[in-house]
């Protein structure tokens, strides 16, 4: 989720470039010390008990050549229209039928799109078009079936290390800058043109989250937003610590978002007024995600939190071996996620005891994402491995060209009807199919 920046003249292009790649390494330093002083494999539950279960070919973004078509479309059809897929944040598909620990082995190099900088943003996919951010400053719209670009929009200073959120024909995507300002645009989906933008006094990291006609996001000012997503007029602000890179989850009249100040806030989606917040003492930097009435979310201090979703009290906690920014998926009572540590935790969503832990064998940044059995995750090391869901066993890997030293792949996988959909550092969207 560190970004780097393609932008203006070669002097400034570079002196960002320097500042966003000083800040992702410092920071991930930090993360390994931080990691050092923990405890693998710890398990802490409160006595409150689980109370609500419930060859490759390349499309050059200008100038395809080589193109492959991805698969006809399956019988059932879905779209995947923002970060970890819904409101809720699952990262979770249950419709895919394409893709599975059976059918890995015939997966082959799809399309791939090509950027100007490293990409961080996670892909959106809805009604045949894919829309992702770079840090070459523009966002993108490609089309599905061959990779061809459809359209850009350049958002001026700055990058786009956020994921877009498309709904109801409009794209909805944040700007990240090293400035005191930083906008939330919202683009026509069919054209690239600007609806409107919303200005902030910081750089915006938190993917927005669309549900019942209201854009909520965080920024780098200290406050989360709520605005009206055909108009971009603010419903509501509420200020709590800087948020950086979390992107809030909204169910049942709640909105859930970590901070830089080491809490977990919940928030009324009617006014923005605080509900509760629960401290884990370092920064949050993973987005929650809602389940069976329980906020799941990772921290600093290498612990993944089980949290009442109404009271904000803990149902447990689990220490992993390093930071946790990875944010988690939830499938069928279990949670998915990866850690600093280079591991992907299974963790009974019950209870948070282990089920599996899986070594990647680098930092993870990126979120799980959960489809037909397997986990799809991506690491530092460049490399995307999926997982068999039930047992953690490594089914099938490859790797990206990225050139950057502790960069790789913080974007998730999007794994939406017979395809899979990362960016990597190294400025590509990457996809992956059973093609042919």
């Amino acid at each position: 989720m560190y970004a780097m920046t393609y932008k203006n003249k070669c002097v400034y292009t570079k002196r960002k470039e320097n500042f966003m790649m000083n800040k992702h390494i410092l920071r991930s330093l930090l993360f390994f010390s931080i990691g050092l002083a923990l405890s693998v494999g710890t398990l802490t539950t409160p006595p409150s008990a689980f109370a609500h279960p419930s060859p490759r070919l390349f499309a050059h973004q200008t100038n395809p050549i080589g193109l492959v078509s991805l698969p006809h479309s399956p019988a059932v059809q879905t779209n995947w229209s923002m970060f970890g897929d819904n409101a809720r944040h699952s990262h979770f598909n249950p419709y895919e039928n394409s893709i599975a620990p059976g059918t890995v082995g015939k997966l082959s190099n799809g399309w791939l799109f090509h950027t100007k900088s490293s990409i961080g943003s996670s892909p959106a996919v809805v009604n045949g078009v894919v829309y992702i951010g770079s840090n070459d400053g523009n966002v993108y719209a490609i089309e599905n079936a061959t990779g061809a670009k459809l359209w850009s929009y350049a958002i001026g200073s700055g990058i786009v290390e956020t994921s877009p959120a498309v709904v109801n024909g409009i794209v909805y995507i944040g700007q990240y800058s090293d400035t005191m300002s930083a906008n939330l645009y919202a683009l026509d989906a069919k054209t690239g043109a600007k609806r409107w933008s919303y200005a902030t006094k910081g750089s915006i990291g938190s993917s927005p989250t669309v549900v019942n006609g209201v854009v909520y996001f965080g920024s780098g000012d200290g406050n989360i937003y709520a605005l009206n997503a055909k108009t971009g007029s603010k419903i509501w602000s509420s200020t709590i610590g800087s948020i950086d890179f979390s992107s809030p989850a909204v169910d049942d009249g709640f909105v859930y978002i970590g901070s830089t100040d080491g809490n977990v806030y919940a928030l009324t989606t009617q006014s923005g007024a605080k509900v509760w917040s629960f401290n884990v003492g370092l920064s949050i930097e993973s987005s929650p995600t809602i389940a069976n009435h329980s906020v799941f979310i990772g921290a600093a201090d290498g612990n993944v939190y089980a949290l009442n979703a109404r009271t904000g009290a803990k149902r447990w906690s689990y220490a992993t071996g390093n930071t946790v920014s990875s944010s988690p998926a939830v499938a069928h009572g279990v949670v998915y996620i990866g850690s600093g540590d280079g591991n992907v935790y299974a963790l009974n969503a019950k209870t948070g005891m282990k089920q599996w832990s899986s070594n990647i064998g680098s930092f993870i940044a990126s979120s799980p994402t959960v489809a037909n059995g397997l986990v799809y995750v991506g690491a530092q090391d460049d490399s995307l491995s999926l997982l068999d869901a039930a047992t953690g066993a490594k089914v099938w890997n490859t790797t990206t060209g990225s050139p950057l030293a502790l960069q790789g792949i913080s974007s998730s996988a999007t794994v939406i009807n017979g395809v899979i959909y990362i960016g990597s550092r190294d400025g590509n969207l990457y996809t992956y199919c059973i093609c042919g």
